[in-house]
């Protein structure tokens, strides 16, 4: 089906997993065959099926689906067991928490607030006062032509001069209908700016703690959150909440004194006629209630789809080659497409309970003026009240209950804000999402320190579960040590705990059971360790540097990339001369010379290969001059030419030594070099040891040498490799010699068949037009026999050298 024919299919919301499901009917009214079914409760959930909608979403609604209730309670497109519901009263506490810094700004504004309140309050009492002085003056009944602006030009020169009771009156009741709008208007910009300034200082303050607070918060957290949804959270509903209180609470509040001294000076002119109003103020404020709940919870709803879509928009922005590269343009815009429909789905039915709310507010208030009239006539005429207390009166209703409804309209708003909120705030106060389990933080802001740590660490009887997937164990009592300044190898399959090692290293997760240490100076024979979650943050990780599969490259310099992640003090202390031996060492200093302006080039994410970027991240561990260095398979994922730069600067790495070595490689070259080497699999620590223990144990390390090392030899494709006279391999012996250098990444030796003098290829070139005698049986039997032989005396002397 082409995307143009798809869009045109309807989609309906299945609210048992929250998804968007094609309808496989065509008409409305046919029975979906989506079906419904049971929430985590038991109980049946509605989706629009049972009579099939049919309808894409943000089609208009018909009178019976807004007649049915079901149709309101669809606000969300998520799975409404997830969401967390925050009190009114709490949302309001931490608005109040994030305003309170500006107390003084605020209660300026108040007093603003205040003195435009009474201002306006006044106007109707002197508008009336002026319609009752002018009763009964003298005057043509219908003047018009040029007459009629003769007459008014006397009546204006009668009011200034005349010296009537009336005239007297009149020209009162316009001065002061004058000083109180000259007042309203002074107070009113008063008010205006102070709480705009009050909002802007609120947005900064706002954003700049959800950041630092989202930055605060565990790896975990990142592990269920998109990227898209935050920047949401931390660009519109910051503003949406900000807004409630420099404009939403400033309106309120207004309309709110108005409301209630409007309401207290009609009490004074009549007492029946209030009474007679106020039960239709009651009806407005319940109306005000029902609509603001809802409006919260849509607002909510929007929100959350407005996330959805930037997080849609930001990851094919992010991926763009792909998209590209894939042709899925049309695919990803029918995905951002339904994630505007859901928010349009949203939005209409807010839009409709507005329109709904408005009308019967409007309805009320007209019936309020019409019983006011009513009432106040008939008291009049009954001689009850004066005429100018009963017209009185009229401007006051109008005038009072029409600042109900603005307290109304900005009290839905202020819901509808703290709406928006939840999220917000309980990113601000650190809480999770439900179903989220952690087992706590690998630092906790511990004070301890260990001068002239080495790297030497410890794990004991360590069990992990990533708060994602608590129902896997990651890492099963595992029990390891990292002699200090010694190289520690990691291997074994995929998902056996190899990487989890090095989180919990890097002290990114917290475990549930054991220890994980940290050695005293020197190799650890003696002196205290110290838990890692007691250990000074900031003192650690300045202590710890890693280079994994994928480094990010941030915006700026070369020298602000190598240098990034340092404190200022330290950074101070760096000259450019320490980057560029940082870079030397990494294989990096030769491309960065390249670059138009070296060191001070700006790049970023697109304009470094993979291959660069791996040396720049090496750089970036080196120069921090780490106790305790860790790469995480740092060539997986790079071509064979810049794996071949990456390793020989590792090499070089290793060789300078001064440093603690945790590593995780593929590459047998890089592990038999290590001290120790853990074989993982399942979580477990299954075997422990130099490379040439572990081969004498024929065990779990020595199957996997092998099936490298035979996987090269197929490679090498025996049956039709020739002998040249450049000392191509001629024997078993030479071939499996050839293969191990293969599988190790190092050069082969003159004696061996690799080209004389210093260095060497890898993987020479192999003729293959003419056919050896050389089997592949016989090949493996010389490269196990080899395996076989390998001497561990060495190994074995070096180890005894360790503590007891």
């Amino acid at each position: 089906m082409r995307a143009s024919q798809l869009a045109h299919v309807p989609r309906v919301s299945c609210r048992s997993n929250g998804s968007s499901l094609r309808c496989r009917s065509r008409r409305r009214g046919e029975t979906c065959r989506v079906g419904s079914s049971l929430n985590a409760r038991g109980t049946r959930r509605y989706h629009r099926g049972t009579r099939c909608a049919a309808r894409v979403h943000g089609a208009w609604p018909t009178p019976k689906e807004i007649a049915d209730r079901r149709w309101w309670d669809e606000v969300d497109p998520k799975d409404e067991d997830e969401q967390t519901s925050m009190p009114a009263s709490q949302a309001l506490r931490c608005l109040w928490h994030i305003a309170k810094p500006d107390t003084p700004l605020l209660c300026v504004g108040g007093v603003f607030l205040v003195g435009a309140a009474l201002a306006e309050l006044a106007i109707p009492h002197f508008v009336s006062a002026a319609l009752a002085s002018v009763a009964g003056l003298p005057g043509p009944a219908s003047p018009t032509g040029p007459a009629g602006f003769n007459v008014f030009a006397s009546a204006l020169h009668g009011v200034a001069v005349g010296d009537s009771a009336r005239h007297a009156a009149l020209r009162a009741a316009l001065a002061g209908l004058a000083v109180c709008s000259a007042g309203y208007a002074v107070f009113a910009s008063g008010r205006g700016m102070c709480f705009s300034m009050l909002g802007g200082r609120m947005s900064l303050r706002l954003r700049d703690g959800l950041y630092r607070a989202i930055l605060s918060r565990r790896v975990s957290f990142f592990d269920n959150e998109e990227a898209g949804g935050l920047s949401s959270r931390l660009a519109a509903d910051a503003q949406v909440v900000c807004k409630s209180l420099s404009t939403t609470l400033n309106i309120a509040l207004r309309n709110a004194i108005q409301a209630v001294l409007g309401s207290a000076y009609l009490v004074v002119l009549s007492p029946p006629l209030f009474a007679l109003t106020s039960a239709i103020t009651g009806a407005m404020i319940w109306c005000t209630w029902v609509y603001g709940s809802y409006s919260r919870r849509a607002q909510k709803a929007q929100q959350d789809t407005l996330a959805d879509s930037t997080q849609v928009a930001e990851e094919t922005f992010r991926h763009a080659r792909l998209v590209k590269a894939t042709g899925n343009e049309a695919q990803e815009a029918e995905r951002y497409h339904l994630r505007l429909q859901r928010m349009l789905a949203v939005t209409l039915r807010q839009t409709v309970a507005y329109g709904v709310y408005l009308v019967g507010q409007t309805t009320l208030i007209r019936m309020a003026k019409v019983a006011a009239l009513m009432g106040g006539g008939a008291l009049a005429l009954a001689g009850h009240i004066s005429y100018n207390d009963a017209a009185t009166f009229a401007f006051y209703v109008d005038f009072t209950l029409w600042s109900f409804l603005a307290v109304a309209d900005q009290t839905a708003y202020l819901m509808e804000s703290l709406g928006a909120s939840e999220r917000v705030f309980s990113l601000l106060q650190g809480e999770e999402r439900k179903g989220y389990v952690d087992d706590g933080s690998a630092v906790k802001g511990g004070t301890k320190q260990v001068p002239g740590w080495e790297g030497g660490a410890r794990l004991e009887d360590v069990v992990f579960r990533y708060p994602s997937r608590p129902q896997n164990v990651a890492l099963d009592h595992v029990s390891l040590d990292i002699p200090a300044g010694k190289m520690t190898a990691l291997v074994g399959p995929s998902g056996s705990g190899k990487s989890t090692v090095v989180a919990l290293m890097q002290a990114l997760y917290g475990h549930a059971q054991g220890h994980v240490r940290l050695g005293p100076p020197g190799r650890g024979c003696g002196g205290d360790w110290i838990e890692l979650s007691d250990a000074d943050p900031t003192w650690y990780r300045s202590q710890v540097a890693a280079v994994v599969q994928d480094n990010p490259i941030v915006s700026g310099t070369i020298e602000h990339n190598i240098t990034y992640g340092m404190s200022r003090e330290a950074r101070a202390q760096v000259t450019r001369a320490d980057v560029v031996e940082a870079a030397e060492l990494a294989n990096a200093h030769e491309f960065i010379a390249k670059l138009s302006h070296g060191y001070d080039t700006e790049v970023s994410e697109r304009l470094l290969s993979g291959g660069q970027k791996q040396r720049l991240a090496l750089a970036r561990a080196l120069v921090r001059r780490p106790k305790l260095l860790i790469l995480d398979e740092a060539t997986s994922a790079l071509d064979s030419e810049s794996e071949a730069l990456v390793l020989a600067a590792l090499d070089r790495v290793m060789e300078r030594g001064g440093r603690t070595l945790l590593v995780i490689a593929h590459r047998l070259g890089t592990v038999r070099k290590a001290h120790q080497i853990a074989v993982m699999e399942e979580g477990k620590v299954r075997e422990l040891g130099s490379h040439a223990q572990l081969l004498k144990k024929r065990g779990t390390y020595y199957q996997l040498v092998v099936r490298q090392s035979q996987d090269a030899l197929d490679a090498l494709d025996l049956s039709t490799m020739t002998i040249d006279e450049e000392g191509l391999p001629d024997s078993p012996v030479r071939v499996a010699s050839y293969a191990r250098a293969a599988v190790e990444g190092g050069p082969l030796s003159p004696a061996d068949g690799g080209p004389s003098g210093e260095g060497g290829s890898p993987m020479p070139d192999i003729p293959v037009d003419l056919p050896v005698s050389v089997s592949t049986q016989e090949a493996r039997r010389s490269l196990s026999d080899s395996l076989d032989s390998v001497d561990d005396s060495s190994d074995e002397e070096e180890n005894g050298a360790g503590c007891d």
